[in-house]
């Protein structure tokens, strides 16, 4: 079994996610959740356009392990602000940046300079629960997963779906030829998840980019702190390059756009004959999102494997920054928000992207 974590390695199975303080880590990897202008409540902040725009920020060492004490739970801090257990503030350690990444002259903003300044909190599932989670699981059900596979695999599914918490929300996707694709949208329903999956047989082709696509359009319109899909395949992608989007570089790219987390499991086929899966391609999909990379050659670890990704997918601790958004009577285009983080000799960076559509106008700030 081997396993790779996005942006650093890290362990999966038999791991209970916990926090650790600072001083225990060695690296540390940054990754933006999500950036929210509307629908979304934090620490008594409800996310508006232009202010607050809230963006919702995971702080990992090597092994995958949430890094607490980085901000305060209790209250947001401002820049100037020192943080609870240390001797910095929080401009010491955190460096926030704004840009418009479709114009290439437009400068670097610091939000920490923009009125009022950006602030941070920390925030932990136990405590704040109402932070919920949207998944698209995409299953492959092509005619390659075969007796014990198909069996295991829909098993591995449904444990997934039973270990989620009520708030979070659930879609499934199963995939083999573009004819065959089985669609439910991320939904509160989980008997008619469990159903679908019950009563799934096995197809064709792998059409493996298509269900992607399909994935990332209904992930994407949901409103939840961390959107996540988690792919199941055991072979090639035969649809790969059908269209200028059924390949790796579109879907990255959408996914890195929509902040979505992309996991996947790769199975060994049953039968040698058939193709096995892209393995280079998976892993450089979940790297480049984010995600958590998963090869095993028994499908009887599936279930098992599901459920230390239900771990992964509902996050146990994590910071929220809110700010105001720059030149915010602009018009219609996507911001970039760019974090930076310093911190004890060691540093980690990711961006997020947020839409505006409107009409150019003034607002009481």
């Amino acid at each position: 079994m081997q396993i790779l974590r996005g942006r650093l390695p890290g362990v999966l199975m038999g791991i209970l996610l916990y926090l650790i303080p600072l001083t225990a880590f060695a690296q540390i990897s940054v990754e933006i959740e999500s950036v929210y202008t509307d629908s979304v409540t934090a620490g008594e902040l409800n996310a508006e356009f232009p202010y607050p725009i809230l963006t919702f920020i995971t702080v990992k060492d090597a092994n995958g392990q949430f890094i607490s004490g980085l901000a305060d739970s209790l209250q947001w801090l401002g820049p100037n602000d020192v943080i609870p257990g240390r001797t910095e503030t929080i401009s010491d350690i955190w460096f926030p940046v704004a840009l418009d990444p479709n114009n290439s002259n437009t400068t670097q903003d610091s939000l920490f300079e923009q009125n009022p300044a950006a602030i941070f909190k920390e925030f932990n599932r136990a405590t704040d629960p109402v932070i919920s989670t949207s998944t698209s699981i995409v299953l492959d059900n092509s005619g390659s997963m075969y007796n014990n596979s198909i069996v295991h695999a829909k098993n591995g599914a449904k444990s997934f779906i039973n270990a989620m918490r009520p708030d979070d929300r659930i879609g499934f996707i199963a995939f083999s030829d573009s004819t065959e694709l089985k669609v439910i949208d991320v939904i509160d329903d989980r008997d008619s998840l469990l159903a679908c999956i019950d009563n799934l047989q096995k197809g064709d082709d792998t059409h493996l980019y298509h269900a992607f696509w399909h994935a990332i359009e209904s992930v994407k319109r949901e409103n939840s702190a961390r959107r996540t899909i988690l792919l199941l395949t055991d072979g090639m992608g035969e649809d790969s390059g059908d269209t200028p989007y059924y390949n790796p570089d579109s879907v990255i790219a959408e996914a890195l756009r929509s902040n979505i987390t992309v996991h996947a499991i790769a199975l060994k086929p049953e039968r040698p004959n058939n193709a096995p899966p892209d393995t280079a391609a998976l892993r450089r999909i979940t790297r480049e999102t984010g995600g958590v990379y998963q090869y095993t050659e028994d499908a009887a670890e599936l279930v098992d494997i599901y459920t230390g990704y239900a771990g992964v997918v509902q996050m146990t601790n994590f910071y929220v920054m809110a700010h105001i958004s720059p030149e915010p009577c602009s018009v219609d285009g996507t911001r970039q928000v760019t974090v930076q983080l310093n911190v004890d000799g060691f540093s980690g960076e990711a961006s997020g992207f947020y839409d505006f559509q409107g009409d150019e106008r003034t607002y009481d700030l």
